[in-house]
Formats: structure tokens, C-alpha cells, sequence
């Protein structure tokens, strides 16, 4: 995810709408994360805005 944008209550929100842990969430803010599409579409539908904002080219 590009920097951190959607940081504090907001990753709490995030975690629990996508069932999600903390650590992972962390990791993929970090870019340390394997994440698939699925996880992508899912985070930007929580967050209302399109996975292409979530990815850098």
C-alpha cells in the first residue's frame, strides 16, 4: 500500500472488516506481504476508494 494514508482507527476498522490480523495488515503497508488480488479488491472496497490507489507501479 502506498504509504500510510489509512493509518490508526482506520487499520483497526480495516482488520476487523477483513478478518484480517494486525501483523498482517503491517505487512502489507510494508510491502513485506505476498498479497493476492482478492485481498487488494477487498481493502480498497473498505476503504471506498480503487486498488489502483493501493498499488505502485
Amino acid at each position: 500500500m502506498s504509504g500510510h494514508r489509512y493509518a490508526g482507527s482506520l487499520s483497526t476498522s480495516l482488520v476487523l472488516m477483513m478478518g484480517i490480523s494486525r501483523s498482517y495488515l503491517w505487512k502489507i503497508e510494508t510491502g513485506t506481504a505476498d498479497v493476492g488480488i482478492d485481498v487488494l479488491i477487498g481493502i480498497a472496497c473498505a476503504l471506498d476508494i480503487p486498488v489502483r490507489e493501493l498499488v505502485d507501479f
